[in-house]
């Protein structure tokens, strides 16, 4: 019967000073940055902490857009503006309110990235008309089926029979002149 030797980190040759020093080396920047990300949001809190839950809660959902828009590459911002106005009308069941939500960060974004600004703000209200279209508690969902005498998961049923192939085609159209257009920088 033969015994294997078991392999331990005595015998890798390895230079663990170096090895943790690479390591802190690209740890610490990262940390750094979200330290900063996370102490903009905490400010933005307390500032808006005494104003009222409304523009906090907006504040939030502003920065929620623009954590997403850093962790994706640029050519990908148009996009990703339709369909988080998309999630962000159907939670709140109004298009006007997602359009005065992310539009300041449409424009943010046209500045930044070169994209042109008419299509980062149709992109915001594009999403901002389905998302309220599918809504539960959107004022018009209600008074369709208040009116029709229908429930509100039929009214959902057919919309969204009818909505989601619009907004498949308005993303594939979004992405294609996403890719045509030369971007000046990045998205930060």
């Amino acid at each position: 019967m033969r015994f294997i030797k078991r392999q331990t980190t005595d015998n890798l040759n390895i230079d663990w000073h170096a090895f943790y020093r690479n390591v802190f080396a690209l740890i610490i920047p990262m940390a750094l940055q979200n330290l900063i990300n996370v102490g903009v949001t905490s400010a933005d809190v307390i500032m808006l902490g005494r104003v009222g839950e409304n523009a906090l809660s907006g504040v939030s959902l502003a920065n929620q857009v623009y954590f997403i828009l850093s962790l994706i590459p640029a050519r990908f911002s148009v996009a990703v503006l339709f369909v988080v106005a998309c999630f962000v009308s159907v939670a709140m069941g109004t298009s006007v309110g997602t359009i005065t939500l992310i539009t300041p960060i449409a424009v943010s974004v046209s500045k930044a990235s070169g994209f042109d600004m008419a299509l980062c703000i149709g992109s915001v209200m594009g999403g901002s008309m389905f998302g309220d279209n599918l809504s539960f508690i959107s004022d018009t969902t209600i008074a369709a089926c208040n009116g029709q005498g229908c429930q509100m998961k039929d009214k959902f049923r057919e919309n969204f029979g009818i909505a989601l192939p619009a907004a498949i085609a308005t993303l594939v159209l979004i992405l294609v002149l996403s890719f045509q257009t030369d971007i000046a920088g990045r998205v930060s």
